[in-house]
């Protein structure tokens, strides 16, 4: 008889605080995560509100960026989430709404 699967559960919780740097906590989720992270702005982006996430890296990412579109009138951070075909490692790339890709 077989040894009963082991799963690992995992609850992340992923925090971003009012007034903290996006590329930090995108850079901290990262690595956390496995993930490379290229930014790709001259811009700092400043949190707009305290928030929490319990879904997954791309989710939380996802959300943390959406938080930008409804500040009207300023220029907001995007995301482009890929797969680097020769190391098989995630890369997100972080730059302004409306900037080429460097994949491009």
């Amino acid at each position: 008889q077989s040894e009963p699967a082991v799963v690992k559960m995992v609850d992340p919780k992923w925090q971003v605080k009012q007034g903290g740097s996006l590329r930090e906590v995108l850079a901290m989720w990262s690595l956390e995560n496995d993930v490379e992270m290229i930014w790709d702005s001259a811009r700092e982006y400043s949190i707009p509100m305290n928030a929490s996430f319990a879904e997954s890296y791309e989710q939380s990412v996802a959300q943390t960026l959406h938080m930008f579109s409804t500040r009207s009138g300023l220029e907001r951070p995007v995301g482009e989430l890929f797969i680097d075909p020769s190391t098989g490692r995630k890369v997100l790339i972080v730059k302004p709404e409306g900037q080429a890709s460097p994949r491009s």
